[in-house]
This record gives structure tokens, C-alpha cells and sequence, in this order.
């Protein structure tokens, strides 16, 4: 996911707050070494692993 959509993700959902007063969470993970898995791995197979990580 890339900084641009994470912004418009927040903003929309930032207005959705405003709007209704409820509680927002946000929680961002940062996955450390990803990068040296991704050029091992091809990045194909390093995007499943990220996706695997939200599952955890």
C-alpha cells in the first residue's frame, strides 16, 4: 500500500470521524528487512508476505 492511498484512506476516514464524533483508530506497522526478502524472493512473493503479516 502506498503513501498515497494511506493519505486518502485517512482523510476519508478523518472526515467520517468529524462527521459522526466516533472513535478512529489507526495502527501502522512497520516491517523491518522487507526489502533484502523482496529482491531474494522477487517482489511478488514479498507482497504475500506482507499480506501474511496483517493476518497475524
Amino acid at each position: 500500500m502506498g503513501k498515497f492511498v494511506i493519505d486518502a484512506f485517512l482523510e476519508k476516514e478523518w472526515k467520517r470521524y468529524l462527521r459522526n464524533g466516533k472513535h478512529l483508530s489507526f495502527i501502522l506497522i512497520d516491517i523491518d528487512f522487507s526489502k533484502p526478502y523482496n529482491v531474494t524472493h522477487a517482489y511478488k512473493v514479498g507482497d504475500d508476505y506482507l499480506k501474511m503479516c496483517l493476518l497475524l
